[in-house]
Order: C-alpha cells, then structure tokens, then sequence
C-alpha cells in the first residue's frame, strides 16, 4: 500500500487512514486521517472518538507523554481496519486532544518506507 504525505504539517508528514468499529456495533464506524507516531506504545484517539463508538474502557494505565507529563488513561478495544489490514480487537489509547496517532502496537506488525524525497509512504506485511 501506498499513501502521499499530507501537506496540512510543516514539513509534510506520513499519514494514512483508519477505520474504527465498535465490536459491539459494526455499524457503529468512523474513518479518520491519523499520522505515524514510532515514539507512541500504543495507537491513540480521541476521547470524542470513543464516546461516539460507545467503546467500554478496558483499564488504567500510566502514560508518559511526549514532553515527559504522566497522566492515568483509560484504555478501550475497538476493532481498527487500515486498508487491507484488520486488527480485531485492538486495545487503543484515549488522548483527551484531537490528534489519531498510529503507535508501535500496529506499526512494528508492518515493513515501513518513509520516502521523503517523493513524500510517499510504503506499506508491506
């Protein structure tokens, strides 16, 4: 799979789309842009997200954030489809901002090419 970079950051930056589905209502989808984040454990969402899927929390854990804060976060499991890929079910971070952020959980399941020249990324099993 292949996806251009997206031009709304400076510099351009990698980013695909993700499908959540509620595992206790399929019909119940939303589909977002989410940028590649090798420094997140996890996969993040927003909060909103979640409450619009009805996802019920799986547990607390303790978060460090990019600045070295330390929250408790709710964890939820959502079955999450990026293209070809389905991962069902998924335990997902909740991130109290707007940003969708694809952690390691999904990201070391992938060969990744980052071709900034071309601002292309590449995806393989």
């Amino acid at each position: 799979m292949e996806y251009p970079y997206s031009d709304k950051f400076d510099p351009p930056a990698p980013v695909i789309r993700i499908t959540l589905i509620s595992p206790v209502d399929v019909n119940n989808i939303f589909s977002h842009s989410a940028q590649l984040d090798t420094g997140a454990d996890m996969t993040t969402i927003p909060q909103s997200v979640i409450d619009s899927l009805e996802l019920m929390p799986a547990r607390d854990i303790i978060a460090i954030s990019y600045d070295n804060s330390v929250s408790i976060r709710l964890t939820y499991y959502v079955n999450v489809r990026i293209g070809e890929f389905k991962f069902y079910p998924l335990e997902i971070l909740s991130s109290p901002g707007k940003d969708f952020l694809v952690g390691r959980d999904i990201l070391n399941q992938w060969i990744i090419t980052l071709d900034g020249r071309s601002q292309i990324l590449k995806i393989k099993k």
